[in-house]
């Protein structure tokens, strides 16, 4: 946890994910980007669940622990 700390109190401007759109489609369903992975129509959903799922973690891992003494603002970027 102590790493945590440091690295949140040196940090500025946090991002859970950049363009979740293209990981989740263009990586997972039609294959064009890393991983590509051709799915059919299933992938992009889990895919999807799993970030929006990723995203809640981190943000209430930072609203419980950094959010008081940061005075942050959390957004979903897409």
């Amino acid at each position: 946890m102590f790493y945590r700390r440091v690295i949140v109190l040196q940090v500025k401007f946090w991002i859970t994910f950049n363009e979740p759109w293209v990981v989740s489609v263009l990586g997972y369903e039609n294959g064009e980007m890393a991983p590509g992975i051709k799915g059919k129509g299933d992938h992009l959903y889990v895919v999807a669940h799993n970030l929006i799922r990723a995203h809640a973690k981190a943000y209430r891992l930072y609203e419980t622990e950094f959010k008081d003494t940061q005075k942050g603002n959390e957004r979903y970027m897409s």
